[in-house]
């Protein structure tokens, strides 16, 4: 389990994490999300942003934006971008079921 120093280190980690769920249960990614404390806030708001982006996992979709937002929930990261760029990037590939939208 490696220290994200990137929002990709961040997003790849958080797959990892996400991947491995049905052998391990949400005990990594409660893991995961104490580590966070340490990684600034524009990287695991860059991270959580590339998530609800990503169009190249469609059959995990819904389980990757449902932690993601539940990791932004209790993180709540400070950011500095613009709330319309992020909600323009990420509108079309979020999942309506899930109730933890970005910023929203």
């Amino acid at each position: 389990m490696n220290i994200p120093k990137t929002s990709d280190d961040f997003q790849n980690e958080f797959y990892s994490f996400i991947d491995l769920m049905d052998k391990i249960g949400e005990l990594r990614i409660r893991q995961f999300t104490d580590k966070l404390n340490k990684v600034s806030d524009e990287i695991i708001v860059g991270g959580i942003v590339k998530v609800f982006e990503n169009k190249k996992r469609p059959e995990t979709e819904y389980v990757d934006q449902k932690y993601a937002g539940k990791i932004l929930n209790v993180l709540k990261p400070k950011s500095e971008i613009d709330l319309s760029l992020i909600l323009k990037s990420t509108i079309g590939n979020w999942n309506k079921s899930v109730e933890e939208f970005p910023f929203g």
